[in-house]
């Protein structure tokens, strides 16, 4: 989740930005909107003044959904392993 005054580090590619949202019975859910592409090499310590960029998973979401389905099967995951890109 992102918070004011953090950044991705050292080693985050790959990692998820993630967003709370509520749902229609007051439950939160929380959905995954980019995956961290680049980010500034910092060997100490992570830089909360420069940018980041994120795939836009959106862009991808026929290979995500193929994937998830696959994994299920092949993991024999429950379906509380989803994918919903609304």
């Amino acid at each position: 989740m992102f918070r004011s005054d953090t950044a991705v580090c050292k080693g985050d590619a790959g990692g998820g930005l993630v967003f709370a949202e509520a749902e229609r019975d007051g439950s939160q859910r929380h959905y995954l909107r980019g995956i961290v592409s680049i980010a500034p090499a910092s060997e100490t310590a992570c830089n909360t003044a420069t940018y980041t960029a994120f795939t836009h998973i959106r862009k991808h979401e026929d290979f995500l959904r193929k994937f998830v389905v696959e994994m299920r099967n092949k993991w024999k995951l429950s379906q509380i392993v989803a994918i919903r890109l609304g």
